[in-house]
């Protein structure tokens, strides 16, 4: 804009002036005033426009402006409307009828007062005016209550679209339910259903205007804000050969079951994937909070109590006699579960119900009067409560081992696997803190990215369920979790062969 300085030298000039004016008459104006004041008062403007008078009486004049640069200065501000109705006719009336155009936030025209006159180059304006594209459409604007604002074509996309974005977090007939306010059965089979769904903006619908890239022109437009707003750049991965869902989700931060939600053409976070395909790996960032709350009916394994030994001096010192093979139980367990925009949020979560179905079965070991336990049964348990396996066996290249979190307990207590001894208890950049144990039966754990150290110490014989540290993220590792190793007569198994996942 014109600087204070430069308006502040001509108001003081228009003022003597007007008083020369008024005690001399019109006659002082001369043709060398003029010049002088096109010479010495110039301004920034984008288009040149000379002063070609001075009033005895201020009058209006219209500035125009591109942001704080100065266009130049109207002598009809009509012009402006007819312009408007023309640029209207001729580029959107078919895509936009019955609407209006007007000029976006970047063009501001003001109304002032002034004893200059100004040459007339209105038609240079608006020339500039439309070669620069500054035009805003009346379309509908969509306001939710925590500030984020976007326009639509037509409401109903929006609509549609909000409906179909929902859908990434919970069935069709789930939400169909809902919103019918249909009662359905108690879950009776291990699975999930969706209880309830909000969405926590509030939405005000009103008229605004908006640039013709910032309007959201369809349904596929309005779903791609509503996932990640408007600036979001996606980003994707080509699939290697090996890669598997849980292992892509891993490498950027994200759940399994999000990597499905964002790529249609999955199905399951167990699906085969096809080496140099594409996969979207970008994270929401949307305006809206999608808060889903879910039932969830699972098995959860009963361990039995600790091994029961009877000691019998009629067996040889060190050996044993299994009298009854231990068994786990099971349990059928409800939970209440909040999810947010598709994330568990674990301290949301609660037990509704927990039912034993299989009473465990201890194990009882009849040994000699000097036995000390350390030699394993070579049947595991799972080392974590509320086991999720969050990277199986070569989930990614290399990955011989099972990688898995307690899923509503982040620190989470770690266990030992199996009887056995103490062999290592270490740190290294890789495993972080870690222990090993020797079951002394050809099998051995390992139990990586422990928290902090073990307090058990090398050479300790220690049962299976006994407490070896804490869950943390020690060492080379994405998040919370436990890396969980077995060795079998030195050569690395699945764990999942012995624990079932």
């Amino acid at each position: 804009m014109m600087s204070k300085k430069k308006e502040w030298i001509i108001g003081v000039i228009s003022v003597i002036i007007v008083a020369l004016l008024t005690a001399f008459g019109p006659r002082i104006v001369k043709y060398d005033l003029i010049t002088l004041l096109n010479k010495h008062i110039r301004t920034d403007a984008s288009i040149q426009q000379d002063i070609v008078g001075i009033r005895a009486v201020p009058d209006q004049v219209y500035t125009v402006y591109y942001k704080d640069t100065l266009i130049g200065r109207l002598q009809d501000k009509n012009d402006i409307e007819v312009m408007l109705e023309e640029v209207y006719n001729e580029r959107y009336i078919e895509e936009f009828p019955n609407s209006q155009v007007s000029f976006d936030e970047d063009i501001h025209i003001n109304q002032e007062l002034s004893f200059l006159e100004y040459e007339d180059i209105d038609e240079e304006i608006l020339d500039y005016l439309k070669k620069d594209d500054n035009f805003a459409i009346e379309v509908t604007k969509i306001s939710l209550s925590n500030g984020a604002e976007f326009y639509v074509k037509n409401f109903d996309d929006f609509t549609v679209a909000r409906d179909m974005y929902v859908l990434n977090f919970i069935s069709a007939q789930e939400y169909s339910n809902i919103q019918n306010k249909i009662e359905t059965a108690p879950l009776t089979e291990y699975g999930d259903k969706a209880l309830n769904i909000t969405i926590k903006e509030t939405v005000d619908v009103s008229t605004g205007y908006a640039s013709y890239d910032k309007i959201l022109k369809n349904v596929d437009e309005v779903i791609y804000y509503l996932s990640y707003g408007y600036d979001t750049v996606p980003e994707y991965y080509t699939v290697q050969r090996y890669d598997t869902v849980e292992g892509v989700a891993r490498q950027y931060g994200l759940q399994p079951e999000h990597i499905v939600m964002i790529n249609p053409e999955l199905e399951s976070v167990n699906q085969i994937l096809t080496p140099g395909s594409e996969l979207n790996v970008t994270y929401y960032n949307s305006p809206l909070t999608i808060v889903v709350q879910k039932q969830r009916l699972y098995k959860e394994v009963v361990y039995p109590d600790k091994t029961q030994y009877v000691y019998d001096a009629s067996i040889a010192e060190g050996q044993m006699t299994t009298i009854q093979k231990s068994k786990d139980g099971s349990a059928d367990v409800m939970m209440l579960e909040t999810y947010v925009n598709g994330v568990l949020i674990e301290e949301e979560s609660s037990l509704i119900s927990s039912k034993v179905t299989v009473a465990p079965q201890r194990e009882i070991v009849r040994v000699g009067t000097k036995y000390i336990p350390g030699v394993g049964t070579g049947k595991f348990r799972w080392p974590v409560d509320n086991p999720k396996v969050t990277c199986r066996w070569y989930c990614y290249s290399g990955h011989r081992a099972i990688d898995m979190i307690n899923r509503y307990k982040t620190y989470a207590n770690v266990y030992a696997a199996d009887r056995g001894v103490v062999s290592m208890n270490s740190y290294d950049s890789i495993s972080g803190y870690y222990v090993r144990i020797n079951h002394n039966n050809g099998f051995i754990t390992h139990y990586g990215h422990l928290r902090s150290k073990s307090k058990l110490t090398v050479g300790a014989k220690i049962d299976k369920g006994d407490v070896i540290g804490t869950m943390g993220d020690t060492g080379q590792a994405y998040g919370v979790h436990v890396h969980f190793v077995i060795w079998k007569n030195g050569v690395r198994v699945n764990p999942c062969n012995y624990l079932g996942c």
